[in-house]
């Protein structure tokens, strides 16, 4: 029962800010800039290249030109903080930002509020209610999502009253992080066999080659039956670490869909799921709402979960699969 009592909360809470919670943004002041910046947690790879692609392909099909700056390493907090800085400066016609950190970030948003630029997040919000709309995945319901592959990959397994421990690896303690963790481990205590158990210890990765690294070492551990990466990092290392250990009997979820990922998918000799968000659509849709919030003519919802696929061996090659994880 306090299980699902803290999840009906935080889904209350959710579904209040997502339907009830509209930004009328329908006042006569305007912006004349042609620009849109837009702040990601890192450049490039498999998740964050989606998103950018997303947001240039909205920005240009409207007219705006798109300004994409983002970190090398999404520890460096203080410097995201200095691009917000500077974005404010440069007046755009809207800032597009996904905080690396909800907690030390709140303050960057709040800057942005007061200088009266249009703010959008995405992937992940910040700890106050300063940005105008905001494009996330809902982490608690991703997480839960995760934990329910582990439990039935874990039974496919033949793992059933058979002693074992799951391995957390996290990676920087953003508020999607925390979601994420908080709805798996406990839905999967909940509704998990008695013998298994999660690992107390909640191993961090800022990047793939640590959490390779401290991947390598759990899966020294013969009582390891299962791994979750709560983000793309992460899961990457996990699925190195995995595939250079050669145990292949290890129940792996993940998050995204790097290469590393996909291809132990596609190989059903390891059982191995992931799951996917939709960030082609954030960044998109957090555009297209950014320009619009500048024009005094965004109608929509403060908060929209952008959803996510649970993706496995069984359903990768699925035409509704691909438009996701291929968009």
């Amino acid at each position: 029962m306090k299980l699902v009592k803290k999840l009906s909360v935080l889904l209350l809470v959710f579904a209040l800010v997502a339907c009830g919670g509209t930004t009328d943004n329908g006042g006569d002041d305007t912006n004349d800039s042609k620009e849109v910046y837009i702040l990601l947690k890192t450049l490039g790879g498999a998740y964050w290249s989606v998103v950018e692609q997303g947001a240039r392909d909205a920005a240009e099909e409207l007219g705006y030109t798109p300004v994409v700056i983002g970190l090398a390493n999404e520890t460096e907090i203080e410097k995201q903080a200095n691009q917000v800085d500077d974005a404010i400066a440069a007046n755009p016609a809207a800032i597009i930002f996904a905080p690396a950190d909800s907690q030390a970030l709140a303050g960057a948003a709040t800057k942005v509020k007061e200088a009266g630029i249009p703010l959008v997040l995405v992937d992940t919000l910040v700890a106050n209610d300063d940005y105008d709309a905001a494009y996330v995945t809902n982490n608690v319901n991703a997480g839960e999502e995760a934990a329910k592959a582990m439990i039935e990959s874990l039974k496919a397994q033949g793992m059933e009253g058979k002693t074992g421990t799951i391995v957390l690896q996290k990676g920087a303690d953003s508020q999607t992080i925390i979601d994420r963790q908080s709805g798996f481990t406990e839905y999967f205590n909940a509704n998990k066999d008695a013998a298994w158990s999660i690992d107390s210890l909640f191993l961090i990765a800022a990047d793939a080659e640590v959490a390779f690294n401290q991947g390598q070492t759990a899966l020294g551990d013969k009582n390891v039956i299962g791994v979750f990466g709560t983000n793309n990092g992460p899961s990457v290392g996990w699925a190195r670490a995995i595939e250079e250990s050669g145990r292949k009997e290890v129940v792996a979820v993940t998050f995204d869909y790097s290469p590393e990922v996909a291809k132990l998918i596609q190989d059903d000799s390891y059982s191995v799921t992931t799951i996917v968000q939709r960030q082609y659509y954030m960044g998109y849709e957090g555009v297209k709402a950014g320009i619009a919030l500048s024009k005094g003519e965004y109608k929509g919802d403060k908060l929209n979960d952008t959803g996510t696929l649970a993706v496995n061996n069984s359903n990768v090659n699925d035409e509704d699969v691909q438009a996701v994880t291929n968009p």
